[in-house]
């Protein structure tokens, strides 16, 4: 015989505030991989049209497809971890069930930190796509600057490989209780959650200020010889790079600033942090799309092998 469990009216108000934000964060994050689904399509498409002989081709397409896969695979899981709230707090209106707030994780919810773990995977991609285009367009005398990014990527990828791990052990070892603050696993994963981010962020800070030191002496020297105040397009896809990398520098940093401000229910970063996993993957799609858009770079003007 099962039990009735009554919820006060401020329990249910409450559970149904946490309803509220699963399905607000779902929402936004609807879109943003909406948008994802499109970039991935019109890069394929390019790909394909572009041929996959050349290995570097190859090799982009597989990555981009993958960090889609792991976009998709979030996204479906935060589709089902809405359904269960919501299918909770029905339940619990009824006294079938604890309700959200008072509840332990469930079936649904015991994964949720080793997916928000695993999606951090997209962070490392994406920054190895943006080294390796910087790596491209980069005259000889400014690669050896180019170590700076490498090596935060590398304490990056790291850092994630660890996180996920941790995240396993506490999935294995508290599948449906909350994970104690004094065990070894909560101040491990939270420091290497930041230091995940915070090299991710530094790491294209350092890429795209090599980058926009190189556009910058490029059109110095462009100026200096034709006095034409009109920007070539080697330059505008330069100052794109440019352009797009302090972009993504802002996003990153955001979900860093987002995850200090406090909501009723969690923080900022909750809502905005599965957007910014789908931007990460969608970032290097963006990048290929706009320098095609731009065509490529014009090696009459520029000494630069920018392939597109």
């Amino acid at each position: 015989m099962s039990t009735t469990i009554q919820l006060t009216p401020a329990q249910l108000r409450r559970d149904w505030e946490a309803v509220q934000y699963a399905i607000f964060e779902l929402v936004v994050q609807t879109f943003a991989f909406g948008a994802y689904s499109l970039l991935l399509f019109l890069s394929t498409r390019m790909f394909l049209k572009r041929g996959l002989k050349a290995i570097i081709n190859l090799v982009l397409l597989c990555g981009s497809l993958l960090m889609y896969l792991i976009s998709a695979l979030y996204f479906a899981y935060s589709v089902d971890f809405t359904a269960d709230r919501m299918s909770v707090f029905f339940a619990s209106t009824v006294g079938e069930g604890p309700g959200l707030i008072s509840s332990t994780h469930d079936s649904v919810t015991e994964w949720s930190p080793l997916f928000n773990a695993i999606v951090l995977i997209n962070y490392v991609l994406g920054d190895c796509v943006v080294i390796w285009r910087t790596l491209v367009i980069s005259p000889r005398e400014y690669r050896k600057w180019l170590r700076i990014p490498i090596v935060l990527v590398g304490i990056s990828a790291l850092s994630a490989i660890c996180t996920i791990i941790f995240r396993a052990i506490g999935t294995a070892e508290f599948p449906f209780d909350p994970m104690p603050d004094d065990n070894y696993l909560t101040p491990g994963i939270e420091i290497l959650q930041f230091i995940n981010l915070g090299t991710s962020l530094f790491s294209n800070i350092t890429a795209t200020t090599i980058v926009a030191v190189i556009a910058y002496q490029h059109r110095k020297v462009l100026r200096q010889a034709f006095k034409d105040h009109r920007l070539p397009q080697g330059d505008r896809i330069l100052r794109l790079l440019v352009d797009s990398g302090l972009l993504y520098c802002l996003s990153q940093l955001a979900t860093i600033v987002f995850s200090a401000i406090r909501l009723p229910l969690g923080t900022l970063g909750d809502v905005y942090s599965p957007v910014s996993f789908h931007i990460a993957g969608a970032y290097p799609l963006m990048i290929f799309l706009l320098v095609k858009a731009e065509i490529a770079l014009d090696q009459a003007e520029v000494s630069l092998d920018l392939p597109v």
